[in-house]
This record gives C-alpha cells, structure tokens and sequence, in this order.
C-alpha cells in the first residue's frame, strides 16, 4: 500500500495544483460572481419554456413553441438518459462549477493523462498540461460560452491517449482508454470537435499504416485498427439517444439538403459553401498568432493605451480625456480574414519555440504525421483563402459541409503543438538525444523562431498592410492612426514573444551545459509559460467578465412592451423588431417567438424567413398567429407594443386548397394567398383520407384551443360537415401524433411549413402529442450498452489484474 500511494503521490498532488489552477484563474468565482456568458445566455433564453414547464410539472417536455414558431425540445434541452458517459462528465470535472473552473480543470487534466500515458514524468506533464489548458482559444471559448466544445476539446488528449496505447500493444488498457474518452466527448454534443479529433486521429492511423508496411508489421496494424474501431463503435452506442435524434433532425435542418432551387436551378445539398467559409476564414498570415498573439491585432475590438496615435489623436480633435479614454476602450484593432473574432489561438513563444525544436528532434512517422496533421489544421482554417482545398473537404470528406466556423480546425494545432513541445522536451531530459545534436538544434530552433520574431519586431510595422474590412465605417482621418496602432501593437508582442523564446534559449544551454538541474529548469519554464500564458489570457478573460449572481439571477429583466404583452395569457406569438429577431433569445425567455436563437434552425422556416418574413410578407406572419409585433420608439427610445387584428389564431377553418407539385411552388404560392380562406397543399398528400370530400365552412362551425403544453395541443371542432383546419404551429413528420375522439388520424403539411387536417362532422376531440421514436429508440439502446460498457470495463479491469498477479 505505501509503495502504491508513493507512486499515485505526484499525480495526486498535480490534481490538486490544477483545482487550485482553476480556482485561482476563475477566483471571482469564489466570490460568488458569475461569467457573463453569451451563448449560455442565448441558451437559457430559447430553454425557459421548458425549465418552468419542468418546475411547474416535475415532466420533460419534447418540444418547444419559445422560438422560431416551434422545434424539437432535445436540440435545446436534453431528457432523461441513461447514457453512462452523461455521468461520468460530473464525476471527471470533480462536481467543480461546470461553466468554469470544471473546465479548466478537466483541459489540464485530461492533457496530464495523455502525457503520463506516454511515461512522462509528473512534473514534465504538469508543464505540459499547462501550456495546453492555458492555450488562449481554450480560455475564450469559455467566455464566450461555448461550454460544450470546451469540453469536447478537452477530451481530445485523452482520445489520442486511448489510441496511442493501443498501437503501443497496450490493447486492453487503448481499447478502454478510447472508448471512454471517445464516448464522453460524444456525448457533449458538440460534434464538429469530434469530427476534427477523428480527422487527426485519421491522420495518425495513416502514418501508421506506412510504418507497418515498411516494417511488414501487418498483424499488430490490423489488431489496433480493430480495436480502435470496436472502441468507437462501443462509445456511439450510450449516445444514441442525441445521436438518433440529431441525425433524424438533421435532415430537415438547416445543415441538410434545401428542398428549394437557387437562382441557377440547383438544389444546395448542405450549407452554402460561402455561410460555410465567408465569415470566419483564417487570412493566410493568421496562423502567424500562435505565436504573436497581436499578429493580427487580438480580437474585433480591444482597448488602447493612452499612448496610442489614436488618443492622441481624439485630443488634437478636441475631445476632453475622459471621453478619449473611453473611445480607447474599445477600439477596431483587428484586421484579419474573419468577420470578427474575440482573439487570436496563441499557444504561448515558449511552447511555439518547444514546438520547432521538436521537429529537430523528432524522426520518421512521428514528426511527419503531426507536420501533416498542423498542416491540415492550418490549410482547412484558411478557408476562403485557400478554396481548393475546401471545396474538395466539403465536396467529397462525409459531413465536412454540415459545419460552419472553419477557423475552429486550428483545435488541432492547438494540441498537437504543446504535445509535440512537451514530448520532446522529456526525451531531452531523458538524455535520449546527444548534447552534441541538441545544441546544433537549439541554434537552428532559436534561429528560426527568434530570427522571425525579431524581423517581424523591427521591420513588421512598416511592412505589413493593416488594412481591414470594417475600415470603412471609420472617419478618414481615423485611419491611418488606427493602422499606426495596429502596428504597435503587432511589434510590442513579437518583442515580447521574442523575450520569452530567448530567456527559453538560454534555460535550455544552462541544462544542457550541467549550470542548472532538471527539476530547477522544470520549476522555472512552468513559472515562465504560465506567465506567458496567463498574462494573454487576462485580456480576454478577466474581472470585466463576471458579474454578481443577483444581476445574472436577474439578466432577462421583462421590458414595459414584455410586461404588456404578458398579460395576455393565451397562445400567440410575437415579432420583436426592435432587435434582430433571427438572432435573439431575449424574446423567447418571455414569449413564443416567430424568431429565436439557434444553429440549426428547420430548414424550410429559414427558407420561409429568407423568402417571406424578411420581404415583409404579412400574410405569413399573420398564418404564424403574430399576434403582437414590438417595435423601436425612436423618440422616447423605448419599445411600442403593435396588436395584430389580422393574426389568424391556433386554428382555422378554410374555404379551399391550392394544390401544388414541388416545394417551389409552394414557396411561391404563398407571395400572394389569403391564409384565412386558402391553404397551400403538395399533391403528395392529395391520397389522405376525407380531403377530396371537404366543404366550405358554414355559419356556427367553430374550431378552438382547449388546452396547452409544449408538446400536446387539445382542440375542439363542431361542424356541420367536413372541414379542413389549419394549426399555426409548426409541421414536423417526425414526432407529431394526431388523434380525433382518440383515434389515430393522419395530418399534412401546409403553407411551406404549418399543420392542416381534414376534420369530420360533428363534435370532435382533437389532440395533437409529440412523442418522438427516434428518442425512445435510441434511450433504449443507450440503456443497454451503458450497460455493456460497464461490463467491458470491468472485465478489462479484472484481465490487466490477473496478467500483473
């Protein structure tokens, strides 16, 4: 037992040092406060309905009428599961506060465990874990609230720990490693960050796959492959309940085939290739931020100091200094490729320069599968600008064109560097390179780096063009002292780059020529990276960013329009235009939007927002039931509550169908319909029951609302003769179930993107449940091989115990 506990003894302590890492970072937390997060803002907003529906009820709702007129509840907020990954996350993270300090901590813990699987010695892993978990994206991300693909990078080390046990031989311990680190990254529901990390993992099996033919080594290759499949496979199958889900909804999303034509007679079959790579493509001298972090002058906007050309010049054009000083705060520093961007993806000098070095000492597959991997990493970011291969990703790699924001790829470099950095520094402690070549490669390294940086520092400002973009919106006389600053700030980073890589250059000859020892060296490059890093942070990850937990409590505060509009209590909807109402979730925390926020909308609302709701098309929104529009009040700068008198309610009655072939046609039918008296019908559905039979509606006829949950609509018709209905809600083929008296009854799709049915004589209960089969099928199968899993792990316990005993 002693020699056990003497063993785990460093990891333990490294465990702790990271909590209290976390900690100290996030220490606002410890005061109470809360980081001001904009997607998790977005994320409450669009899941209020569902959150007071489960306090009031105790039950989860599967569907949701807060935004974009209504759409399946599990892409927002997920069930009940029994996926065995789900609860593992908590248990992994420690239960530390999950929107920030748990995610620190499971970055530098889930690197640790990557380099420690490679023999690493603790304190070596500790550094290690620290220039990767302080890697600015990684720091950002989590401002910005994008909790789910912070988690998901995190578990990208742990991945690649899984599968390179298993081609190390290691089978049973890789087998296990890679299906549950894949299995928990899965089920973080952030599945562009998988695929990348099955991209990488693509490229490393590859370069493997040339060393077993070289070696003949063919059998070892084939047994890890299997494995490593047989893992993956396992780790999908837990998740099935998101993953059947997403799969079905994806194909009516914004992500799937468009059922549309474009100006050329063509049908998209994903997303358009430039919503794909206009917005965020990486310019092709962006990379350079890996190690200058103002190489493209840091985020969209960013504080300058007072002695910048633009404060100057703000008080040579007379404004008093306090003004200037707050004009400064906020400043367009940034003149990259993307739209905009909250910061650069800076791995740190020292580790950039680590990096280089590591090439030197690297040989083989190794250093050609990670080149090629970086490589990849850095082609695919630049998008726009370099489109061949982009086209050929999104053309022929499965699933490439489904994701947006391609600057996001740079994950992998983010991760391969410090891992490469930190493996070859363990062989230089290890004394598994001679002195003799690790000071030639040292020269070389701090030539390439320090050369660069010190170029760059003297002759940068002067030739590099600072243009942007949004220069446009700046007065003339503006622009000039802006590219002046931008420039500053450019030289003032590699200056200050070159300092870290050169004190770095100088560490590493004192170890190698015996001035120092090991441990000291190691104390002192971790106290130096963390500097490095920390510092970057801090400018986009600081107090500024947290808030009281009051005022967060309190962040959704109803304006006089929303307190207006609540009183009324029945089911309606409503088009706030005082902001942009396809990109808000504001609105949805109080009221069923006909907007809302979300990145995968239901295809055909888009095409009904791009196509109708955008053009003003008052017939449409009058179909939605937009029963209140808010707009500005320029003069009292507040918000005018407008009642719709022509919003045509849950349900209604009308007089004939206008039959069409193609969605095309039923797009164009509705730029000029009466909703109250037609509805637009695809003649798929011309074989449904009763619909050849219906009649006008006459006088005493009557169809209403009964009652009301997110996911189950009551109605009641009386009518003389056959009817046909419209419901303005949502039309979705899987998951909608109707009744009438009970009995199972068949529905349509009408006007693009609403529910219509043929209603018979008489007096009728009419109910519509949204049950989904995809989600019960998958919770089923999620059930049972969690289940199984566990079981693998138990049995692959018991088997390395019996081979040790």
């Amino acid at each position: 037992m002693k020699k056990i506990f003497e063993a785990v003894l460093p990891d333990l302590i490294a465990v702790i040092l990271f909590v209290a890492l976390s900690f100290i970072f996030f220490s606002p937390v410890i005061e109470g406060k809360v980081l001001v997060q904009g997607d998790m803002t977005h994320a409450r907003g669009t899941s209020a309905e569902l959150d007071q529906y489960e306090a009031q009820t105790g039950q989860t709702a599967m569907w949701t009428n807060s935004l974009f007129s209504g759409m399946p509840a599990y892409l927002i907020k997920a069930g009940k599961s029994y996926n065995i990954f789900h609860f593992l996350q908590p248990v992994l993270r420690l239960y530390l506060p999950f929107f920030t300090v748990g995610i620190l901590f499971v970055y530098l813990f889930g690197f640790y465990f990557l380099l420690r699987v490679l023999k690493i010695k603790a304190l070596t892993a500790f550094l290690g874990a620290s220039a990767f978990a302080f890697g600015s994206y990684n720091l950002i991300i989590i401002a910005a609230g994008h909790v789910t693909k912070a988690y998901a990078i995190a578990y990208m080390a742990p991945v690649l720990a899984g599968i390179i046990l298993t081609f190390q031989g290691k089978y049973i311990i890789g087998g296990l490693v890679t299906l549950f680190a894949t299995g928990i990254q899965i089920s973080m529901s952030h599945y562009q960050i998988t695929y990348y990390t099955f991209l990488m993992v693509g490229v490393y099996i590859l370069f493997k796959l040339i060393e077993s033919s070289r070696e003949k080594a063919y059998r070892h290759f084939l047994i890890s492959v299997a494995i490593i499949a047989g893992s993956v496979f396992l780790s999908i199958l837990p998740n099935s309940t998101n993953l059947f889900t997403v799969y079905e909804y994806g194909k009516y999303s914004t992500r799937g085939q468009s059922e549309l034509t474009n100006e050329n007679g063509e049908i998209s079959k994903a997303l358009p290739r430039d919503y794909i790579l206009n917005d965020y493509s990486f310019g092709i001298g962006e990379p350079f931020g890996l190690l200058i972090p103002n190489f493209k002058g840091g985020p969209t906007v960013s504080p300058l100091s007072t002695n910048s050309e633009i404060y100057k010049l703000l008080l040579k054009n007379g404004y008093p200094q306090n003004e200037a000083r707050q004009v400064i705060q906020r400043m367009p520093t940034y003149f990259g490729s993307q739209r905009g961007t909250a910061g650069p993806v800076y791995a740190g000098a020292i580790v950039f320069f680590l990096f280089v070095l590591a090439m030197f000492i690297f040989t083989g597959t190794e250093r050609w599968w990670i080149l090629t991997a970086i490589g990849f990493s850095i082609a695919l970011a630049w998008g726009k600008n370099f489109p061949a291969l982009s086209n050929f990703f999104i053309d022929y790699f499965p699933a490439y064109g489904k994701f947006r924001t391609v600057s996001m790829i740079m994950v992998i470099a983010s991760l391969l560097i410090p891992y490469s950095a930190i493996t070859a520094l363990s062989r230089i402690l290890r004394a598994e390179v001679s002195k003799k070549d690790l000071m030639k490669y040292l020269k070389y390294s701090f030539g390439i780096t320090g050369g660069f940086l010190l170029l760059v520092g003297v002759f940068g400002p002067g030739a590099f063009d600072f243009k942007s973009a949004n220069d446009s919106s700046l007065p003339d006389v503006f622009i000039q002292a802006i590219h002046a600053d931008r420039g500053s700030l450019l030289r003032a980073d590699a200056f200050r780059s070159l300092g870290f890589v050169t004190v770095t250059a100088v560490l590493l000859w004192a170890l190698l020529t015996e001035k120092i020892k090991q441990n000291v060296f190691l104390i002192a490059l971790t106290v130096l990276v963390l500097s490095d890093l920390w510092v970057i942070d801090k400018r986009y990850v600081n107090e500024t960013n947290f808030t009281s937990a009051r005022a967060s409590k309190n962040e959704f505060t109803p304006t006089a329009a929303d307190r207006q509009i609540m009183q009324d209590t029945s089911y309606y909807r409503v088009l706030n235009l005082t902001v942009d109402p396809f990109n808000d979730a504001t609105t949805s925390y109080f009221h069923k939007s006909i907007g809302g926020y979300h990145g995968a909308k239901m295809k055909r609302y888009q095409d009904l927002i791009e196509r109708q709701i955008s053009r003003n098309n008052m017939n449409v929104i009058d179909m939605l039931n937009t029963k209140y529009i808010i707009i500005p009040d320029k003069e009292k700068r507040s918000q005018l509550v407008n009642q719709n008198p022509d919003a045509l309610g849950n349900c209604w009655f009308v007089d004939s169908l206008i039959w069409v072939d193609t969605p095309d046609q039923e797009m164009a039918s509705l730029n000029s319909f009466d909703p109250a008296k037609q509805a637009i019908i695809n003649a798929k559905f011309m074989d449904m029951p009763g619909i050849s039979g219906i009649e006008k509606p006459s006088e005493g006829d009557t169809i209403y609302l009964t009652s009301y949950k997110p996911d189950e609509l009551g109605y009641r018709s009386i009518t003389s003769g056959n009817r046909f209905a419209v419901m303005s809600d949502i039309y979705y083929p899987k998951g909608w179930h109707l009744t009438i008296d009970g009995n199972e009854s068949q529905h349509a799709q009408v006007d693009y993107v609403l529910r219509g049915m043929v209603i018979p004589a008489g007096d009728h209960e009419i109910k519509f449940v949204f049950r989904s089969q995809s989600y019960n099928s998958g919770k089923n199968v999620a059930m049972a091989s969690s289940a199984l899993v566990i079981l693998l792990l138990l049995g692959g316990i018991y088997t390395e115990y019996r081979k040790k005993k």
